[in-house]
């Protein structure tokens, strides 16, 4: 018996990232490289954007968690919130939540929102958590110089956009 499509939103940016995973959920889920930031971003970069992503979901009120999980080996640092859970994850093989070290954070995401990048992964991780997908406009359009690597996968990634996911269109937030 198959599944029926997950939610798929295309959005401009982490507030509007936040302010749907807020309408959907308490959780949110954040991939980095190509979501937050560019491939090849530097820590400090990458502590910037989660920073960033913590005021605005602390502003909106309506999400409880915040997961930063990237497949990436780089090192996140261990973050601490007045109002937010928050969980740091490198090399997590997104998007199998059965396997470690997602395993270990499955039931505290159940039913999330995913801002990320690709469908293999982020897509797909929103799909086995229940959620829906939040892919910044960016990613679906990509710039020609994007590195090769992300552009294998999203051409990979077409077949199971039609087969498990639908667009859904939203209007802007303001």
């Amino acid at each position: 018996m198959s599944r029926p499509p997950t939610d798929w939103v295309l959005v401009d940016g982490v507030a509007e990232a936040v302010e749907l995973a807020g309408k959907h959920g308490e959780v949110l889920v954040v991939d980095l490289e190509n979501t937050l930031v560019d491939y090849g971003s530097t820590p400090e970069q990458r502590d910037d954007a989660m920073a960033a992503v913590l005021a605005a979901a602390a502003e909106g009120g309506l999400l409880r968690r915040v997961a930063f999980v990237s497949n990436a080996r780089f090192v996140l640092p261990v973050l601490d919130h007045d109002t937010l859970v928050v969980h740091a994850l490198t090399k997590a093989r997104k998007p199998y939540v059965r396997l470690l070290p997602l395993r270990r954070l499955r039931a505290e995401l159940v039913g999330a929102a995913v801002y990320g990048d690709q469908p293999l992964t982020d897509g797909r991780l929103a799909r086995n958590l229940g959620g829906i997908w939040l892919q910044p406009r960016h990613a679906h359009e990509p710039a020609p110089d994007e590195p090769w690597w992300p552009r294998v996968m999203r051409q990979r990634g077409r077949r199971v956009l039609r087969r498990d996911f639908r667009r859904r269109d939203v209007q802007p937030p303001g």
